[in-house]
């Protein structure tokens, strides 16, 4: 799956099919699939049908995936996605993709894809684009990503868990490791997000903060806080007489964890 960071985006998702949108099953009539590996090539293909239901005719669910196996440990691909309702309907969506999972070297990573819609009556704008590059050692643990989802990107046969904007997500975590005294690992974390709309206008900011502590004896600590900011451009309602109105709203969050050592014969967690 393509999936980004915060905003997740998966270009196929197979649980989506046999399900409605409300999540109420449909009957599948029938389906293959064929997946191997020839030297560096790899493919699968996957073809699904199911039956009618809900005054709503069935729908064909054709996957292919190509990828080829490059440097080392390295790969770059294509992926095709299309759903079409029979029965005479001219409903149809498709999605296409290309990626690439690249392992520059032993600590250092860099992910990408692109990918397009094709959905009538949606043309433009149904584009999504993402990126990461990460680099992990015994000492450190850091990564960028940046994901953009256009407004009109539809991948029916995938998960979009929101169109329309733009996330950039930092992380920042050293992991030092005492030689002396009672600690034996500290791993501080920042992790940034940071949302805007397609304008680049702010929708959503997210500063978190942790400092996990092993001790010796491997008791471990962690203390998390929290900074949330969420633009809110149309009214929510959570009851039905209860509705947040539009503005920008801040949360703040503090959680303290303790778990004891699991080598003891009574282990305990605490979380306040």
């Amino acid at each position: 799956s393509f999936t980004g960071s915060q905003v997740q985006t998966d270009l196929f998702f197979s649980r989506r099919i046999g399900l409605s949108d409300a999540g109420t099953p449909i009957p599948i009539i029938g389906g293959g699939r064929l997946a191997g590996k020839s030297g560096a090539n790899n493919i699968g293909v996957l073809d699904i049908q199911t039956d009618s239901a809900f005054g709503k005719p069935g729908d064909n669910f054709f996957v292919g995936r190509y990828s080829r196996d490059v440097l080392k440990r390295s790969r770059i691909g294509a992926l095709f996605v299309n759903k079409d309702s029979l029965g005479g309907s001219s409903r149809f969506n498709r999605t296409m993709g290309v990626d690439a999972n690249l392992n520059v070297t032993s600590n250092l990573q860099v992910n990408s894809y692109i990918a397009k819609t094709d959905t009538p009556g949606l043309n433009g704008k149904d584009m999504a684009l993402y990126g990461r590059i990460a680099y992990r050692d015994p000492k450190w643990n850091l990564w960028l990503n940046y994901l953009d989802v256009q407004d009109n990107f539809n991948a029916e046969a995938g998960f979009v868990q929101r169109t329309g904007v733009r996330v950039v997500k930092g992380y920042f975590s050293p992991t030092p490791r005492p030689k002396r005294g009672s600690v034996k690992l500290f791993e501080p974390m920042y992790v940034l997000t940071y949302t805007t709309d397609q304008t680049n206008r702010l929708i959503g900011r997210q500063h978190h903060l942790m400092l996990g502590t092993t001790l010796r004896d491997d008791t471990f600590i962690n203390v998390i806080y929290q900074k949330t900011l969420d633009v809110l451009d149309v009214p929510f309602k959570i009851r039905p007489n209860v509705t947040i109105p539009v503005g920008a709203y801040t949360m703040n969050e503090w959680i303290l964890t303790v778990n004891s050592s699991p080598g003891r014969r009574l282990y305990e967690r605490v979380m306040v």
